[in-house]
């Protein structure tokens, strides 16, 4: 989530704020980003409208690519395990083991 520490960026130039090992972005690419997110589970950058206008800030940029990456936890990836905890449990109590 966006705080208020987080100096705003607009939208459209968000892509000057990713990371420099990846080529910039078209700005309509980082709109899709923040409407429609990218991966499976649908990973979304983060935004807040002002104005009539969507920011986003460069830490939100950079919590974007670390969730892409894999390296913060997910709420989605641990609900998704606990369901397939217990579907197992199900299926082990299902045969008496």
């Amino acid at each position: 989530m966006i705080t208020d520490d987080e100096p705003l960026v607009p939208l459209s130039q968000a892509g000057k704020h990713v990371p420099r090992n990846i080529p910039r972005p078209h700005p309509s690419t980082c709109i899709r980003w923040a409407l429609r997110g990218i991966g499976t589970p649908r990973v979304k950058l983060e935004t807040i409208r002002a104005g009539g206008r969507r920011f986003t800030s460069a830490a939100a940029i950079r919590r974007f690519f670390a969730a892409l990456s894999g390296t913060l936890p997910s709420a989605v990836a641990d609900s998704a395990r606990r369901r397939a905890t217990a579907c197992a449990k199900a299926e082990l109590d299902a045969e008496g083991i």
